[in-house]
C-alpha cells in the first residue's frame, strides 16, 4: 500500500498554480529574492509565441481617422486637414501601427504556470530532466502580481486577428499572448503579462511549496532549503517515482 505521506496536495480549488524551474543559479536567486523573471517572446522555446503576424491592423479610414485625432493637438480644422493628408498615406499609416504593435509584442513580459506539480512532460523540459524543482504558488495571495492570469487556448489553426487602434484593443493583442498551436496543450499552461520583461517582486506568503525533481541532487537540495529559510511557514517535498504507473509521489523533506 502507498505511504499516504506521498499524496498530491489538493489544488485548493484553483488556488495553486505551479511553475518548473531548473537547477540553476537563477533559480536560486529567484527564491532568495522572491522574484519571478518575465521574458520577452524572443526568450520563449516557441518562436510561434506572440507571433506579430496574427494580428492584423484594421484599414478602415473612419477608425484609423479616430485614432490619429486622439493624440493630434491644435485646432480641430488643423487637426482634421493633418489627418486627411494622412489617410491619404493609409498603406504608409498601417506600417507605422504595425511596427508599434511589433514594438508592444517585443517589450512585453510573461511568465507560465501549469495546473499540477506531475507533469513528467514539463519535469524534463523545463526542470532539466527532473534535476530542478517545481514552485506551488497560491496565486490569490498575491493578486497584484497575477494579474493577469489567463489560461492559454490551444488552436489547431492559427487564428487571424483584428486590431482597432482608436480603441486601444488590448484584447486583441492580450488574444494573441496566450494562444498557441495544439502541440503544446498537454503543458495546461497559464500565463502572467507584464508591460515589460525583466524581474517582479511577489508576495512571499505566496509561495507555499516546493518540490524536488526524481533526479534532484543532494547538493542542490541543501542549496534550495538554505533559499527557504526566509520562509517560515513553505514546505519542501522529495519526489519519488509511482509504483503501478507513470507518475510521480511526494513527501515532506
Amino acid at each position: 500500500m502507498d505511504d499516504p505521506r506521498y499524496n498530491i496536495i489538493p489544488d485548493g480549488e484553483g488556488a495553486y498554480r505551479y511553475r518548473y524551474r531548473p537547477n540553476n543559479r537563477r533559480t536560486i536567486d529567484e527564491i532568495k529574492n522572491g522574484e519571478i523573471f518575465f521574458p520577452s517572446r524572443t526568450q520563449l522555446n516557441d518562436p510561434f509565441d506572440f507571433f506579430p503576424s496574427m494580428v492584423s491592423v484594421i484599414d478602415d479610414p473612419y477608425y484609423l481617422r479616430k485614432w490619429m485625432l486622439r493624440d493630434l493637438k491644435g485646432p480641430k480644422k488643423q487637426r482634421q486637414k493633418v489627418v486627411q493628408d494622412q489617410l491619404g498615406l493609409k498603406k504608409r499609416l498601417i506600417e507605422i501601427i504595425n511596427r508599434e504593435k511589433e514594438k508592444v509584442f517585443d517589450e512585453v513580459g510573461i511568465a507560465s504556470f501549469s495546473e499540477r506539480p506531475v507533469n513528467l512532460m514539463l519535469w524534463s523540459h523545463y526542470a532539466n530532466w527532473h534535476q530542478g524543482i517545481c514552485l506551488q504558488f497560491n496565486w490569490r495571495l498575491d493578486r497584484e502580481l497575477f494579474d493577469p492570469l489567463i489560461k492559454v487556448k490551444y488552436c489547431e489553426t492559427m487564428p487571424r486577428l483584428t486590431y482597432n487602434p482608436a480603441f486601444k484593443d488590448g484584447n486583441k493583442i492580450t488574444e494573441a499572448l496566450t494562444t498557441k498551436s495544439n502541440v503544446w496543450e498537454r503543458e495546461n499552461e497559464w500565463r502572467v503579462i507584464k508591460p515589460k520583461k525583466g524581474l517582479y517582486k511577489f508576495n512571499r506568503e505566496c509561495l507555499t511549496a516546493i518540490f524536488l525533481g526524481l533526479k534532484c541532487s543532494e547538493e542542490y537540495k541543501a542549496k534550495v532549503i538554505e533559499a527557504t529559510e526566509v520562509y517560515p511557514d513553505i514546505r519542501v517535498y522529495y519526489s519519488l517515482p509511482h509504483n503501478t504507473e507513470f507518475g510521480m509521489r511526494f513527501g515532506l523533506t
